[in-house]
């Protein structure tokens, strides 16, 4: 399986030129993505990932793969706007 290119759009960055909120990232992200890309991805502590994917009832460490899909969810939870390329 191949990697998807998706723009991630950081809510924590200021505003930019064209309105939307937050910088943009590019990122290759793998169709399973681990625990700790997640929480290099929102820049928090890999255990915060592992307590969200929790909330989701899947469990984890932070070396596991999850779903892309599950990924996604992680990262729209804090705010966080995905769009593939």
């Amino acid at each position: 399986l191949g990697a998807r290119i998706l723009y991630i759009l950081d809510p924590t960055r200021p505003q930019r030129p064209d309105g939307q909120r937050g910088s943009m990232v590019t990122e290759p992200v793998p169709e399973q993505v681990t625990v700790k890309f997640l929480a290099r991805v929102l820049n928090v502590e890999p255990f915060k990932v592992v307590a969200d994917l929790l909330n989701l009832g899947i469990l984890a460490n932070t070396e596991q793969a999850v779903p892309f899909e599950t990924a996604l969810e992680v990262l729209r939870y804090h705010g966080y706007t995905v769009k593939e390329a």
